[in-house]
């Protein structure tokens, strides 16, 4: 992650990766539960949720470095963060459970494709400031 930062890429990106891999993966089992019922197919799925954490868990550590650089903060904004997002996770499994309950899987992965594509509306949005190390003199 770093020697894409080092390159020029924007922090944007690498999340920007991160959450559509999730977008493409419950697409992706949307589509399996409409035409192809085959449960490997469906765990094969779980790949791409491994690439969407492990993209993010790095890109939000970088953010966190880049916003809380020369503060001493890093911990405490990197711990708020990852409360927030295993808040939400919990809040995520629990809202989606009580709508496959009521209604269908298929609705209930609907419900997550939603927060997902807001998300990355609004990070495309965000300039972050001093992600462009291609623009600092040495």
């Amino acid at each position: 992650m770093d020697k894409l930062m080092k390159k020029g890429v924007r922090i944007n990106i690498p999340i920007l990766i991160g959450f559509g891999s999730q977008a493409l993966r419950i697409g992706i089992i949307l589509a399996l539960t409409y035409t192809w019922s085959n449960p490997y197919a469906l765990v094969a799925t779980q790949l791409l949720d491994g690439i969407g954490a492990g993209v993010n868990g790095l890109a939000i550590m970088q953010l966190t470095k880049l916003l809380t650089n020369g503060t001493n903060n890093f911990g405490l904004a990197f711990s708020a963060i990852n409360f927030c997002g295993f808040l939400g996770g919990a809040l995520s499994n629990l809202i989606s459970g009580l709508i496959v309950t009521a209604t269908s899987y298929e609705i209930g992965f609907v419900w997550l494709l939603c927060p997902i594509m807001a998300s990355l509306f609004f990070i495309n949005l965000v300039a972050v400031p001093g992600s462009d190390h291609s623009k600092k003199n040495k």
